[in-house]
């Protein structure tokens, strides 16, 4: 299955989605910051990232695309937000794929999926 890397603030979500993933075979990792997240994304180079646009410290989601983007431009990437102004600004950023919480783990894994599986 998919390496995954998980970033978000909300630790209570971020620990279902780790379970979640991790009972449908794939392999996750996670951060709480974008300070944390970007190398751990650097270093793991996972089929794909899931970052919401905000994060526990001074770096949010979109530093952190744009920072991952200038050392692993072909980073797949997938921002999570709650805020509908974002989508432009993420996908300007380099994310792949933009998608609006709330939203069902089933609907999170199809587009990791689709994005992962896309040429």
């Amino acid at each position: 299955m998919a390496k995954i890397v998980i970033v978000d603030d909300e630790e209570d979500l971020l620990e279902f989605m780790e379970s979640y993933f991790k009972s449908r075979g794939h392999e996750v990792f996670t951060a709480v910051g974008g300070r944390e997240a970007i190398p751990l994304i650097l270093n793991q180079r996972p089929d794909v990232a899931l970052i919401d646009v905000r994060l526990k410290d001074d770096v949010d989601g979109l530093k952190v695309i744009r920072d991952v983007r200038e050392k692993a431009p072909d980073q797949k990437i997938i921002l999570m937000t709650a805020y509908n102004d974002k989508d432009e600004e993420g996908i300007a950023c380099g994310a792949t794929l933009c998608i609006h919480k709330p939203t069902s783990l089933n609907e999170i894994e199809t587009a990791v999926l689709n994005v992962i599986n896309a040429q």
